[in-house]
């Protein structure tokens, strides 16, 4: 199904850091018939404008083979709700799972950096904090190893490969210790630890994504919902989605006027607060302009609609305030193109790094640490 808007917006789905940004808006410029396209990475939408018609399957395609999932932006979508649902499960995770990592962390600092140990058995307490330390590194390292398996089976690594990568090597190793009864350190508390604070940092974000859409909510909710139309001399109440321009409209006082149009009938005060920020209303009589989204005060008129759905003046504000979130600064340009090959390049000099420890220091432990710092550290997330 081709598009003729001169512009799209699609709801995107997967993106996890940054890097994910510049890939999704990669993968839609190369589409035929694409003039830019902007991801939010806030909102979890890209904007896309057209130079000629372009299949929407088209664009959904080219997204999902960058590695993410891509749906015809809705305006009545629940995507808020289910953006709620998904940071309620990422805190009841992060408070079941931090539960577990206090005692994991506790435990294995204290018997690598002060010698103590349960029961004075090292080999006993080993096997405590790998108890404790295993439904951490699956449970909340989950949303990581899911992550970087797509990511790398589209050949575009990600922020989570360096995550899971990084606690992965710390926890087999440390189970290596474990199982062998070797009396080398384990890192049991730094695969713990990490996924712990990451998955806080995971959640505020989640949150806050919320929050950067609060206002756009707030607009959009002042619109009403129905409209009383005149038609063929009979007042109707339809959907305000289905009045178009040039319908008359009656709007009595306490109601929010539907949209965007001219007083032909009637006198009437008009609280424009929510539009201007004054709180005494003002005037309004035939020939008058008024704002849907506004509330009539204290008079019956009737309004020709001059501007319905996307064209009104609230639904204009709402996609300047996306438009806002989504805006880049120019330094940006330098940091998508940084992103794009970050993960690699950071794979990479982990790799130099243990080999370089091991050959040259002679100290393979030593160069395991310096690697899994190189890729935890790195990462932004």
């Amino acid at each position: 199904m081709a598009t003729t808007d001169s512009a799209v917006t699609l709801d995107i789905t997967g993106m996890t850091c940054a890097s994910c940004v510049r890939r999704v808006e990669r993968a839609l410029g190369k589409v035929p018939g694409v003039e830019t396209a902007s991801v939010n990475f806030a909102s979890e939408t890209a904007r896309v404008t057209l130079a000629s018609d372009v299949a929407m399957d088209s664009l959904i395609a080219a997204v999902t083979k960058a590695g993410y999932e891509a749906v015809p932006s809705e305006a009545d979508s629940d995507r808020e709700g289910a953006r709620e649902s998904h940071a309620h499960r990422t805190l009841i995770q992060l408070l079941v799972f931090g539960a577990l990592a206090v005692p994991t962390i506790v435990l294995a600092m204290a018997m690598d950096i002060a010698g103590m140990h349960i029961n004075d058995d090292p080999r006993l307490h080993g096997w405590i904090v790998l108890a404790l330390a295993t439904p951490i590194q699956f449970g909340l390292g989950w949303r990581f190893y899911r992550g970087s398996w797509t990511s790398l089976r589209h050949m575009n690594p990600n922020m989570d490969v360096l995550v899971a990568l990084g606690t992965s090597v710390a926890f087999a190793y440390s189970t290596w210790v474990v199982i062998s009864n070797n009396h080398n350190h384990m890192f049991f508390d730094v695969s713990a630890a990490v996924l712990v604070f990451i998955t806080m940092g995971k959640y505020f974000e989640e949150t806050s994504k919320g929050a950067a859409s609060s206002a756009i909510r707030s607009l959009l909710g002042l619109s009403a919902r129905n409209a009383s139309v005149l038609r063929d001399g009979v007042e109707t109440e339809v959907p305000v989605e289905q009045v178009v321009i040039g319908d008359r409209l009656v709007v009595r006082p306490g109601q929010r006027i539907p949209i965007d149009g001219v007083v032909r009938d009637g006198h009437s005060t008009v609280d424009e607060s929510m539009l201007t920020g004054e709180s005494i209303p003002v005037e309004r009589k035939p020939g008058d302009h008024v704002i849907g989204g506004t509330i009539n005060q204290n008079g019956v008129v009737t309004i020709e609609a001059t501007a319905v759905g996307e064209d009104t003046a609230l639904r204009r504000m709402a996609r300047m305030v996306e438009d806002a979130q989504g805006s880049k600064a120019p330094i940006q340009k330098l940091v998508d193109q940084v992103a794009a090959v970050f993960v690699p390049a950071v794979i990479l000099l982990a790799a130099l790094t243990f080999i370089a420890w091991g050959t040259l220091g002679g100290d393979w432990q030593d160069g395991m640490v310096a690697a899994v710092a190189v890729l935890v550290i790195a990462c932004p997330c």
